[in-house]
C-alpha cells in the first residue's frame, strides 16, 4: 500500500461502505440534520475523514415526522505517522460520541473501541490488521460491515463497561479526589465539600478555556500571573491560583463557583497541584494519599460539553448527604436529552425566535442541548462560526432554566459558556482575550453573558425554587427532568402552598413533585401552540392515584406522543457508585402541545425494549433509537380513565382479547371476580397492623413466613386439596384478638391468597394474617366455622384460576405497570377480570380442581370463547412475552429463526388477520447472510396479475436500501405497491420479532396500507 488514504478507501469498500447512503463523507458534515458540532469537530481535530452511521426516520412507516436522523456508529480517520493513531483514539473516546473507530495508516488499520481508552499498553489493546494484497478487512472485522451494524443482533456481541466511558471516567476520577479533599492529610489539610467542589470546577473551567485557545502563556502573563504555568513540571503557589481565578471571573464574567471567604485559607498549593496532575496530566487519586500517574487521559479539546452534567451528580451528593435519593436528580445523559429534544423538533424545529426553559435545570444539559441546536439552525449555510454579540443574543433571548441547587446552577451557567466557546469566530475570541483587561474593560465586554443576572437585569438562570418563581412569561418549548419524589421529600414549602392554594387545585396524585412540575409548567408557563418536553416516573402514567393527572392532562393538552421506557429500567441513566442510589423507577417521556385536542386528533405511544436498542451484551444503553415502525397510533377522545393504562401494557393483539373480554362482561356473558360479592366472597389486600409480624404470610424479607412454602397434601371431603400448611405457624387466638373486627374474616382461616405480582395462589385452611404484597379472597359468612364442601371446593378452585395461563395473561395487561413493576396489582383490578364459571354450587368447579394445569387452561379459555389462535397468543405471552417485564429479556430473544419451521406461528397470525378468504399468499425469504427476513404478501383475485415473489422482494429491497433501512431503526420496514397489490415485510431475523403477537400488529399495518392507499412506488 502507498498511503492511508488508499487504505481507508479499500477498508470503506471490503466493509460495504463505499456507496452506501450510511457513509457520509467529512465534507458533508456540516450538511447533517444532527451531530454536526461534533462531527465537525471530529473532522478538524481527530482526523476523521468519513462517519458510516444510521439514518433513522419514518421510512418503512405509515405515519411518522418526516425529519431523518443521523446517528454515526463508526468514524474512518487517517494518521500521517505512527504517534497519531493513539492520539486521535483518545480524542475519539474524549468525545464519547461513536462506539468504533478505524484509523488507516500507510500500511495498515487500527481498530479502537470508541468507548474505551487504555491507559495502559495501548498497542496491546486495540486491533491492528495489516493492509495486504488481497486481503479483505471485512473476513477480519465482519462485526462493523454495515449489514452487521444495521441489525440489532449484531450489538449483542459488543461490550463496553460503563467505567470506561469518558463521563465516567472523569467523574469517578474527580470523586475520589473531592472525596480525598475532604479528608486530613499530613501535608495538606482536609477541606470542606463545598471548597473541595469550587476548586474542582473552578480549574476544570480554566482547562476548558485554556484547550479552546482562550487563555495562553500571552493572557497569563497580561493578567500578572505568570507563575501560573501550562506544563506538567510547574508548581503554582496558591495566591496566583487566587489571582489567576478573579482575572477569569473578571474578564470571562465567570463567577459560576464562587469560593466563599471562609474558604480560602484552607485551599493550599498541594490541594491545586494535585488536582492539577488529576485533570490535566493523566494523574489518579491513589491509596495512602499518592498520586497515581498515567491512568486517566482525557483531550479536553474533544470532551463534549455535555459531558459537564457527570460532575453535577458529584457536587451534589459530595455537598448534601443522600442528595440524589432525597431530591430525586440523576445525571440525564446526553442521549437522552436529544430523543426529547428531538421529539420536540419533529414537530416544531428550534430556532432563533425560541424561547426555551428547563424549571428544574440540573446541571443544563437540557439547556445546552436546545441552545446548540438554535445556534446550529441559525447558522449560515457551510459556516462553523457565527459573531459574538450574535451568540451571546441567542443564549440570553432563547435560554431560561430555574434550579434550586446553586452549585448545580453555576454548572449550567459553566456548560452553556463552554458551549458559545464552540462557535466563537477564533479571530474575534483572540482579539477580546489578548489585548483586553479586567481593569480597563467595560463592564459589557466580557466574554460570557451574565446568565446569572446582573444590577438591573433579571438573570436567565435563576437560582430559586420553580414554585416561586411568578407566572406570566411563557415560552415556546420547555424541556427537563423534574425531581422524582413525593412533595414531602422536595422540601419545597413554595411547591406545597402552590398545591395548597392554587386555583383550581393541580390534580396531582400521590403528592408527585414531578407531576407538579409539569402541571404548573404546563398551564403557567408553556405559550399556545408551545411544546412540553418532559421524563417522567412512568408510574405518573399508570398509578391509580395519578388518574385525575392523566385525565386532565389529556383534556387541557394535545397528546403529541408517550415513550414508555419502562423496559429500559435501570440501563437509562449511569449509575452511582452506591447501589441505592439508583434510579430504579421506570421513566418515561411525554410530549404535550398547549392546544385543546381535536376530535379527530391521534397521538403515538413508543415502546422500546431494551434488545431492540444498539446496547451490549450486558444491555447498557448509549443510544435511544425512535423505531416508528414500532409506534401505535391512538385516538385521544377515545381514551378513557379504564384504557388508559392498556396503552403501557398491551400490544395490538392483547387490546383485542381484553376488548373482547370488557364486552362479554359487560353483555352478561360471563361473570367478572367481582360479581363474586353477590355469593359472598369477599377481596382484601390490607388487613391488619397489630398482629405480631412473626406470623404474617408475606411475598419478601421481613414479612414474617413466605407464602411459597412448600407442604405436603391433604385430602378434605374426598377432595385433593391443593396445598396444607404443616410448615406455617397457625395464628393463635391471643394475636387474632388484636385484629380489627373488619379484619377478623381474613385471618380464620379458609382463604385463598395470591401475591400482587400474580406468580401463583394457594388455598390455606389454617389461621394466618397476610401481608399487603399479597391479596386475600374469603367467605366471611363462614369464618371460625364449618364451611360447605361446596363453598371449600370453590376456593380451591378460585386458587387453581388464579394459577392458570389465561388469569396471569390478563393481569398482566390490566394490572397497572405489571410490566414494570410485577408487584402491581390492586383489589379494584382484580375483581375486572372475568370468572369463568358461576357461583358455589357450579358442579364444574370439582371438575377443573382434579384437572392438570394445561387441563385447566384448555377448560378455562372454552368457557370463555377463547379460540385456538389465541390461546396461542396467550401461551406466548406466558412463555415469552411476559419476561421483558421489570427491564429483563426473555433468553433466546435476539436468536436468529432459522426457517420456515420456525416462522410457521407468525405466518398464521398473519395470514388470519390480513385475509379469512384466502385470497392471497404468504411467502417467507431469508435474505441471504444480511441477518433479515421477509414475508411476501400477494393478493389475488383483484383484477391485477402479481409479479413474481422474487421480484416484489428485490424491489423491497432496492427501496429498504435505498432509504438506509435498518433492523435497528425500522424494525419492520413495510413496502406497498398499491398497483400490484402487493405488500413485503422486512424485518430483523431475531425472534422476537417473529412472534404472533409482532403478526397481529404487522397484518394491522399491512392492511392499513391497503386501506390508505399507501405506495412505497409514488415518488416522493
Amino acid at each position: 500500500m502507498t498511503g492511508s488514504w488508499q487504505v481507508l478507501r479499500l477498508a470503506e469498500e471490503h466493509l460495504g461502505y463505499s456507496g452506501d447512503p450510511g457513509l457520509v463523507a467529512a465534507e458533508h458534515f456540516d450538511d447533517l440534520p444532527s451531530h454536526r458540532h461534533a462531527l465537525r469537530l471530529a473532522r478538524d481535530h481527530m482526523g476523521v475523514c468519513a462517519a458510516f452511521g444510521l439514518w433513522t426516520g419514518a421510512a418503512g412507516a405509515l405515519r411518522g415526522a418526516p425529519a431523518r436522523r443521523f446517528t454515526p456508529l463508526v468514524y474512518l480517520a487517517q494518521a500521517s505517522d505512527e504517534r497519531l493513531p493513539k492520539e486521535i483514539h483518545k480524542r475519539v473516546w474524549s468525545q464519547g460520541l461513536v462506539p468504533h473507530l478505524l484509523i488507516a495508516e500507510p500500511d495498515c488499520l487500527w481498530l479502537c473501541r470508541g468507548f474505551e481508552y487504555p491507559t495502559t499498553n495501548w498497542a496491546g489493546s486495540v486491533r491492528q490488521l495489516p493492509a495486504v494484497a488481497g486481503g479483505n478487512f471485512a473476513e477480519s472485522v465482519p462485526e462493523l460491515t454495515a449489514r452487521r451494524l444495521r441489525t440489532a443482533i449484531a450489538w449483542r456481541d459488543f461490550s463496553a463497561r460503563e467505567s470506561d466511558f469518558v463521563d465516567a471516567r472523569l467523574l469517578n476520577a474527580l470523586a475520589e479526589l473531592a472525596h480525598d479533599f475532604t479528608k486530613e492529610r499530613p501535608d495538606r489539610p482536609r477541606l470542606e465539600p463545598a471548597a473541595a467542589n469550587a476548586l474542582i470546577a473552578r480549574l476544570l473551567y480554566f482547562y476548558f478555556l485554556v484547550d479552546r485557545g482562550f487563555i495562553t502563556e500571552k493572557r497569563l502573563q497580561i493578567w500578572g500571573v505568570a507563575e501560573i504555568g501550562l506544563d506538567a513540571r510547574s508548581e503554582w503557589p496558591v495566591e496566583a491560583t487566587h489571582r489567576l481565578f478573579s482575572q477569569l471571573d473578571g474578564v470571562f464574567n465567570g463567577s459560576i463557583f464562587p469560593m466563599r471567604d471562609i474558604h480560602r485559607p484552607a485551599i493550599t498549593a498541594r490541594h491545586v497541584n494535585d488536582l492539577r496532575q488529576v485533570l490535566r496530566f493523566y494523574g489518579e487519586p491513589g491509596h495512602g494519599g499518592s498520586l497515581q500517574l498515567g491512568l486517566f487521559e482525557c483531550d479536553f479539546t474533544s470532551l463534549r460539553t455535555e459531558t459537564l452534567s457527570a460532575i453535577y451528580e458529584m457536587f451534589l451528593r459530595a455537598e448534601e448527604k443522600d442528595g440524589a435519593k432525597s431530591v430525586g436528580a440523576f445525571y440525564t445523559p446526553p442521549f437522552l436529552v436529544d430523543y426529547i429534544l428531538d421529539r420536540i423538533e419533529d414537530e416544531k424545529p428550534l430556532g432563533s425566535a425560541s424561547r426555551l426553559l428547563d424549571p428544574a435545570a440540573g446541571s443544563g444539559v437540557f439547556l445546552v442541548g436546545g441552545y446548540r441546536r438554535i445556534v446550529e439552525a441559525a447558522l449560515p449555510r457551510g459556516r462553523q462560526h457565527m459573531a459574538l454579540a450574535t451568540l451571546k443574543a441567542l443564549m440570553m433571548g432563547c435560554i431560561f432554566g430555574v434550579e434550586k441547587n446553586e452549585t448545580a446552577c453555576h454548572v449550567a451557567a459553566f456548560s452553556l459558556y463552554l458551549t458559545m466557546l464552540d462557535y466563537v469566530d477564533p479571530v474575534e475570541a483572540a482579539e477580546m482575550v489578548e489585548c483586553r483587561h479586567p481593569s480597563t474593560e467595560p463592564e459589557g465586554a466580557k466574554l460570557f453573558p451574565p446568565m446569572l443576572g446582573e444590577p438591573g437585569r433579571p438573570p436567565n438562570l435563576t437560582v430559586g425554587d420553580f414554585f416561586e418563581v411568578p407566572a406570566g412569561e411563557r415560552f415556546d418549548a420547555i424541556v427537563g427532568n423534574p425531581p422524582w419524589v413525593q412533595l414531602r421529600n422536595l422540601e419545597s414549602g413554595a411547591a406545597d402552598d402552590y398545591l395548597a392554594k392554587a386555583q383550581p387545585t393541580p390534580p396531582i396524585g400521590d403528592n408527585q413533585a414531578a407531576e407538579l412540575f409539569a402541571w404548573r409548567a404546563l398551564k403557567e408557563f408553556l405559550a399556545e401552540d408551545g411544546l412540553l418536553g418532559l421524563l417522567l416516573p412512568a408510574k405518573s402514567l399508570v398509578n391509580k392515584a395519578s388518574d385525575d393527572f392523566n385525565q386532565s392532562l389529556r383534556a387541557s393538552a394535545q397528546l403529541v406522543g408517550i415513550s414508555d421506557l419502562s423496559h429500559l429500567r435501570y440501563k437509562l441513566f449511569r449509575q452511582p457508585k452506591t447501589a441505592e442510589q439508583r434510579a430504579r423507577h421506570p421513566a418515561a417521556a411525554i410530549i404535550l402541545r398547549n392546544r385543546v385536542p381535536e376530535p379527530d386528533h391521534q397521538f403515538w405511544v413508543y415502546r422500546p425494549l431494551r434488545t431492540g436498542q444498539p446496547v451490549d451484551r450486558k444491555g447498557l444503553l448509549w443510544l435511544l433509537i425512535h423505531d416508528w415502525t414500532q409506534i401505535t397510533w391512538h385516538l385521544q377522545t377515545d381514551v378513557t380513565a379504564r384504557n388508559w393504562p392498556h396503552l403501557f401494557t398491551c400490544s395490538p393483539v392483547d387490546e383485542r382479547v381484553i376488548d373482547y373480554i370488557d364486552r362479554g362482561i359487560a353483555g352478561h356473558k360471563f361473570l367478572s371476580i367481582g360479581d363474586l360479592e353477590s355469593f359472598g366472597l369477599k377481596l382484601a389486600n390490607k388487613v391488619s397492623n397489630h398482629v405480631d409480624r412473626q406470623y404474617w404470610l408475606g411475598t419478601g424479607k421481613g414479612e414474617g413466613q413466605d407464602w411459597r412454602l412448600p407442604v405436603a397434601g391433604e385430602r378434605l371431603g374426598g377432595t385433593p386439596m391443593m396445598f396444607a400448611e404443616m410448615m406455617l405457624k397457625p395464628l393463635p387466638d391471643s394475636e387474632l384478638r388484636k385484629a380489627t373486627s373488619e379484619a377478623r374474616p381474613f385471618l380464620q382461616g379458609k382463604i385463598v391468597v395470591m401475591p400482587r405480582d400474580c406468580t401463583g395462589a394457594r388455598f390455606i385452611t389454617i389461621p394466618v394474617v397476610f401481608s399487603s404484597s399479597l391479596i386475600g379472597a374469603c367467605f366471611p359468612e363462614y369464618a371460625g366455622k364449618d364451611m360447605p364442601v361446596q363453598h371449600l371446593i370453590f376456593l380451591q378452585a378460585l386458587a387453581a384460576y388464579l394459577e392458570s395461563r389465561l388469569f396471569k395473561y390478563l393481569a398482566s395487561l390490566t394490572g397497572r405497570n405489571m410490566m414494570g413493576d410485577r408487584r402491581r396489582l390492586e383489589v379494584a383490578t382484580l375483581k375486572d377480570l372475568p370468572w369463568p364459571f358461576q357461583g358455589p354450587g357450579d358442579p364444574r368447579l370439582a371438575k377443573f380442581i382434579g384437572m392438570t394445569p394445561d387441563d385447566r387452561d384448555r377448560m378455562v379459555c372454552d368457557l370463555l370463547g377463547i379460540d385456538d389462535l389465541f390461546r396461542s397468543v396467550i401461551s406466548e405471552f406466558d412463555e415469552f412475552r411476559s419476561r421483558f417485564r421489570d427491564g429483563q429479556a426473555p433468553e433466546g430473544a435476539t436468536d436468529t429463526v432459522g426457517g420456515e419451521v420456525e416462522v410457521a406461528p407468525y405466518r398464521k397470525m398473519l395470514g388470519a388477520q390480513i385475509n379469512q378468504d384466502d385470497d392471497h399468499r404468504l411467502i417467507w425469504r431469508r435474505l441471504g447472510n444480511d441477518d433479515a427476513g421477509a414475508m411476501i404478501i400477494q393478493y389475488q383475485g383483484l383484477g391485477v396479475s402479481p409479479e413474481s415473489p422474487d421480484q416484489a422482494l428485490e424491489r423491497a429491497w432496492q427501496h429498504y436500501q435505498r432509504h438506509t433501512g435498518s433492523g435497528v431503526g425500522q424494525s419492520r420496514y413495510l413496502w406497498h405497491s398499491q398497483q400490484r397489490m402487493e405488500s413485503v415485510l422486512i424485518k430483523p431475523l431475531a425472534r422476537m420479532h417473529w412472534t404472533q403477537e409482532r403478526a397481529f400488529a404487522d397484518a394491522d399495518a399491512v392492511l392499513a396500507a391497503v386501506m390508505s392507499g399507501f405506495d412505497s412506488e409514488r415518488p416522493a
